[in-house]
């Protein structure tokens, strides 16, 4: 099915899905070319046919997600996904704006922390990072949100996302 609401609906679960994980839609294009390199003649028949097709098509997507971000930019459209990511990319470039924002807090409690996606978890740890008292409350059997990105992953790994000042992992408390 290529209907355009087909297409539209692809094209949107990928944009939500790339904000998510903190990816860029230039990404793709990468790994399609690393894709046709390493399948080489392969890809013409099986299953490597079959990966470089709906690696093309991932193509078209992210293409039309580009596009779809200027067009929300300039139309001052924003998605929650989108601020997310925004955010995350002016903490990775302005590290004032990092200190601003920790200047605000002595310590920070992250409560339903089973429930974040990568790009939030990134985002909290470019600003929470270095030894900040941060705890996450959480229980990874309770992960209800992986439909729109959150990963259980990062509560199981907050000791090393978030470790002390002296470099070692945090202490886990059940």
């Amino acid at each position: 099915d290529v209907s355009p609401t087909k297409i539209t609906g692809d094209m949107l679960r990928l944009d939500e899905a790339l904000s998510n994980s903190a990816l860029h839609p230039d990404q793709i294009f990468e790994y399609h070319e690393s894709l046709e390199r390493s399948l080489g003649s392969r890809a013409r028949r099986g299953a490597g046919f079959d990966l470089l097709e709906v690696s093309k098509k991932r193509v078209v997507l992210a293409n039309l997600v580009k596009a779809w971000r200027v067009h929300k930019v300039t139309t001052d459209v924003w998605e929650y996904s989108d601020q997310v990511r925004l955010a995350l990319s002016i903490v990775q470039q302005i590290p004032h704006a990092v200190a601003d924002i920790r200047s605000r807090y002595d310590i920070v409690m992250l409560d339903e922390y089973q429930d974040t996606s990568v790009s939030q978890r990134m985002l909290l740890q470019g600003i929470f990072s270095g030894g900040f008292p941060v705890t996450a409350v959480g229980d990874p059997c309770q992960a209800i949100y992986g439909w729109r990105g959150a990963s259980s992953d990062n509560i199981e790994n907050f000791p090393q996302h978030f470790p002390c000042q002296d470099g070692s992992p945090a202490p886990r408390y059940s």
